[in-house]
């Protein structure tokens, strides 16, 4: 046997130590880079200045995803402590009898605070109070923010294939737990939005239930490319 092992086991050696490289360097240079690695490996199998360069690149790599990692983690943070704080006025405390539990209920309605027609009525908005309004300003900008920086994340990670699989995996899911939102959602108003007294359905509603059937779509469509490029690895 070869001192670095069988042809395939040096290519797959070689194959490794390229998804350290910029894709783009990958796609133009790849294949000729892949074959000096392979000899490398077959003449030196053990090469400490081989993988410190798979490393420096690698270290290079990394430096782009610090500020994307940092405004996900600040931005999420945001979310999830301003969402317990203000969950605690949820409207439905006390009786909710739901599906959905009481705290998941409450911190969802807390996060989605900002989609209310009370926009439409400054009079009526004016009456909240000025730290409700601040949050119901500062939390679509804080989801904005964790999407966009979590897509660029996604878009900048090489990830392995058996990684993406996963996550492709983990985005079918994602999306038949957003269908079975949407099939609650669409009931919700379609029998006018439970107690009249407490919620009533309206514009704002459906017009909420279309964006999230257009998100879905959208969700859908990228699981279904995402595991089309997996298959062509």
């Amino acid at each position: 046997m070869r001192p670095g092992g069988t042809r395939d086991d040096q290519a797959a050696r070689a194959a490794r130590l390229l998804r350290w490289y910029p894709k783009a360097w990958r796609a133009r240079y790849g294949d000729e880079f892949a074959e000096l690695l392979i000899a490398d490996i077959a003449e030196r199998p053990r090469s400490a200045a081989r993988n410190l360069d798979a490393a420096r690149i690698a270290r290079r790599q990394g430096k782009g995803l610090i500020g994307p990692s940092a405004v996900f983690v600040a931005a999420s943070a945001i979310l999830f402590v301003g969402g317990r704080h203000f969950g605690n006025g949820w409207p439905g405390t006390g009786g909710h009898r739901g599906l959905v539990p009481g705290g998941l209920a409450a911190f969802e309605w807390a996060t989605s605070l900002s989609v209310s027609s009370y926009w439409a009525h400054p009079g009526g908005l004016a009456a909240f109070p000025a730290a409700e309004l601040a949050w119901m300003a500062v939390s679509p900008l804080a989801v904005a923010c964790a999407v966009i920086a979590a897509a660029k994340l996604v878009r900048h990670a090489e990830l392995p294939p058996r990684a993406l699989a996963i996550e492709t995996r983990l985005a079918a899911v994602a999306c038949v737990v957003m269908a079975i939102f949407l099939a609650g959602s669409c009931c919700w108003i379609a029998t006018g939005g439970g107690q009249p007294s407490l919620f009533h359905a309206g514009l704002i509603d459906v017009a909420g239930a279309g964006v999230l059937a257009v998100a879905l779509a959208v969700a859908r469509q990228a699981a279904r490319i995402a595991g089309l490029r997996i298959m062509e690895y």
